[in-house]
């Protein structure tokens, strides 16, 4: 969607102190004599809205809160009454007064009839039969969105629909541009698609929706930009040899996006605090008003809260997305093929709805399968345990089994004069017994160093069920000139036969360094279940 600039843009209105952002101590709300924000509401400012929703001339609030259809919008200090695009009402506050005003396309009467044009030239029609002067109450709203409705196209209708069925969107008609994106946030056009029309300036862009999602991080919110599309507009294609005009729009959204980013994230916080205030108020005025008690409205999504109380804090996605709806199943294979294009060739990140009025439209501003979640960072690896070299170990490598035959601690013994680094330990063991079969896997183990004089832990013996089979080692080590050594042992059935099990040492060739078994020793633990009979070869000899 594009609109006109309406105003110059202010480079000022980036905040680079984001310490934490106040609305109070100010006349406005705000704590400072401008709004240093793009979006947001002031205390005030909200305290009036609620105000107004009781007073006696705030018939036409009451009804635009209590309507389920239309979507409340926060801009700078300022509000937009939202249906299919069409910006209903513009709502702002000056000198401590709320004040609205909409276009007169909006007020044109839906009920007329025919019109007799006279032999003067001069049509026959009274000003009022033609447009509201007053507002009526519910009947003039209701006329007011079927004059809009039959303004907008497909591509606006769809895009409410989305919206409309997706509690997580937070903002929409969200114009990007220069260092302010708020500063030019006129309501957008839904007929043509452009700002107010006595306004000229560059073309602007409006990216559809922003929306909040949750990334598996429990003190973070994410904050999307998408941009929906009906599959019948033509940027989404071209010949095979060009590129498609959306790519060169979501290039200038993904620059947009990164250049305002920290606006943004200091900003969105108060649009969300806003949108908490404005629900509550819908919901308590929907819930004394009996025209829409069999139509709840579904809650915000508690993301919203969350980033309200800033119990979670904001983060912003700077590559937005494409959403594209409005195909039906035989037109299907044509989109997937289109879609392909745009994601492989050109790297967009697209979404496909199909039917924007399907049940599964809530899922349209949502996170999709191939945005990975956040995952906590691994807990710091303790270092091994180590011991002093117990008395009676061998001259050589050797594994020490505290109990013996008991199981319990396996420790490396290292009675030599020199430490031994990048240790990796493999050994095998039970994972399952059932009747006839015995099921093995393989523990890896990494040891950063086995240090003279002393025996690390790098085992765990269970002869209660590792004592079923053979219970092979095999340890790769390297001595101080960099050569690399193999240790290997074999426990026989019953568990190690005392204390100590010398280890076969051999030499590592260079090719085969960090090879325990033929294969890679790796770095970590974790066990590979084997799932199959166990048909044990003969003891080595130790």
């Amino acid at each position: 969607m594009t609109a006109t600039d309406p105003s110059p843009t202010r480079a000022d209105a980036i905040m680079t102190d984001t310490s934490g952002p106040t609305l109070e101590g100010h006349p406005t709300g705000y704590g400072v004599s401008e709004p240093p924000i793009y979006r947001g509401l002031s205390t005030n400012f909200l305290d009036a809205l609620a105000a107004l929703a009781e007073a006696p001339h705030g018939g036409w609030w009451r009804d635009v809160l209590a309507h389920p259809d239309l979507i409340l919008a926060v801009r700078r200090e300022a509000l937009d009454v939202y249906h299919r695009g069409a910006s209903l009402f513009r709502v702002r506050y000056v000198r401590g007064r709320v004040v609205a005003d909409t276009h007169a396309k909006y007020l044109v009467r839906q009920g007329q009839t025919r019109v007799a044009l006279g032999e003067d030239g001069a049509f026959s029609i009274a000003g009022k039969a033609l447009l509201w002067s007053d507002y009526a109450g519910p009947q003039t709203l209701a006329e007011m969105i079927k004059a809009a409705g039959n303004l907008v196209g497909v591509e606006k209708a769809g895009v409410h629909a989305l919206v409309r069925a997706s509690t997580n969107v937070i903002d929409l008609e969200i114009a990007l541009a220069g260092d302010d994106p708020g500063e030019g946030d006129e309501p957008a056009d839904a007929a043509t698609g452009s700002g107010v029309a006595h306004r000229t300036g560059p073309r602007q862009d409006r990216l559809d929706a922003a929306s909040l999602e949750e990334r598996g991080n429990p003190g973070e919110a994410w904050l999307v930009f998408h941009e929906a599309k009906d599959f019948s507009n033509d940027a989404l294609r071209a010949a095979p040899k060009r590129a498609p005009g959306i790519v060169a729009q979501m290039g200038r959204y993904r620059g947009s996006i990164g250049q305002n980013s920290g606006g943004l994230k200091y900003s969105y916080p108060f649009v969300c605090r806003a949108l908490v205030r404005l629900d509550d108020l819908r919901q308590s005025v929907r819930a004394h008003d009996p025209a829409w008690l069999n139509r709840p409205q579904a809650p915000l999504d508690p993301l919203i809260r969350e980033v309200a109380d800033g119990t979670r804090r904001l983060q912003i996605e700077c590559i937005p997305r494409l959403v594209v709806f409005g195909y039906d199943g035989a037109q299907k294979a044509v989109w997937e093929a289109e879609a392909q294009r745009l994601r492989t060739q050109f790297g967009l990140r697209v979404y496909a709805v199909g039917d924007p009025t399907a049940a599964k439209v809530a899922a349209a501003f949502r996170r999709p399968a191939d945005v990975p979640l956040w995952r906590p960072p691994a807990p710091p690896v303790p270092p091994p345990a180590t011991i002093p070299l117990p008395a009676g170990a061998p001259d050589g490598l050797s594994l020490h089994f505290v109990h013996g035959r008991a199981g319990g601690p396996v420790y490396l013994c290292n009675p030599g004069a020199t430490t031994l680094t990048d240790v990796a330990v493999e050994s095998v063991g039970v994972t399952s017994n059932y009747p006839g079969v015995v099921h093995t896997g393989t523990a890896r183990h990494a040891v950063p160093e086995a240090p003279a004089g002393t025996g690390v832990h790098v085992d765990d013996c269970d002869v209660m069920s590792d004592g079923e089979v053979l219970t092979p080692y095999a340890i790769t080590a390297t001595r101080p000139d960099g050569t690399r050594l193999r240790a290997t042992a074999i426990i026989d059935k019953g568990g190690p036969p005392g204390r100590f099990v010398a280890l076969s040492v051999t030499d590592l060739p260079p090719a085969a360094a960090g090879d325990a078994h033929g294969g890679t020793a790796g770095a970590g633990a974790g066990e590979t279940d084997t799932g199959a009979d166990i048909s044990p070869p003969p003891p080595a000899t130790l």
